[in-house]
């Protein structure tokens, strides 16, 4: 069994914490490190030779995490699409470079 990334856990706090009442600009923070991390992730996982479906869904990540062009839902939304994307980030999109457990 592969161990997540140490920035898989970053983020994946990052969004654990969101379902506890924070103010505004932890959100904002949010938004940033979360899209930041999906792009970095994307630009790991995009092979030139074949489309990749992680790579693809790690941008759409991005593009819903966007903090400039922002999209707007509401709050339980918001803690659907943080679940999801933690479930995301540990399963569908594992880091390629993820540390193997001592065997």
């Amino acid at each position: 069994m592969k161990l997540p990334h140490p920035y898989t856990i970053i983020a994946c706090a990052i969004l654990a914490l969101a379902f506890a009442p924070m103010p505004y600009g932890y959100y904002n923070f949010l938004h940033i490190a979360v899209c930041l991390y999906s792009i970095y992730l994307a630009t790991t996982l995009w092979r030139p030779q074949q489309v990749s479906y992680r790579a693809l869904l790690a941008i759409a990540i991005a593009i819903l995490y966007n903090p400039i062009w922002r999209i707007t839902l509401t709050r339980d939304s918001w803690l659907i699409a943080n679940a999801v994307t933690i479930i995301l980030f540990l399963t569908v999109l594992r880091h390629p470079l993820s540390p193997k457990t001592p065997s």
